[in-house]
């Protein structure tokens, strides 16, 4: 599932080219997620709080038809954390989003897509 998720990075980024510093900043946290960067082997804790926050977030596209600034705003209200590591993820995340110039749906669903597959 990880090499589905790297696969589909490398498809995301080589489509994107408007919104580069936006994608970069998402391909980055993918990248930092995938390897297991963000949180500590064996931290079951924060892998579950990971998680929850991928699906959430998901959630949080889909009903917001991958509109990023709706995106973002429903995760910044409905998708609590619990592990410090994760909240830095998260607003990590939400920092990449808001720095970008314009709404990238392709960058948005791509990131989301990637995070998801990584998950599971």
């Amino acid at each position: 599932m990880k090499i589905i998720a790297f696969l589909f990075a490398i498809i995301l980024l080589a489509q994107v080219n408007a919104n580069s510093q936006t994608v970069q900043c998402q391909m980055d946290l993918m990248g930092s997620a995938n390897r297991g960067e963000v949180c500590a082997q064996g931290d079951t804790d924060c892998i579950a709080d990971l998680k929850s926050l991928g699906k959430c977030t998901n959630t949080c596209a889909v009903n917001n038809n991958q509109d990023q600034q709706k995106t973002t705003s429903c995760v910044q209200q409905n998708c609590p954390v619990q592990n410090p590591t994760v909240q830095k993820f998260k607003n990590e995340f939400i920092g990449c989003l808001k720095n970008s110039s314009s709404s990238s749906t392709l960058a948005l669903s791509g990131f989301l897509i990637g995070l998801f597959a990584m998950l599971i």
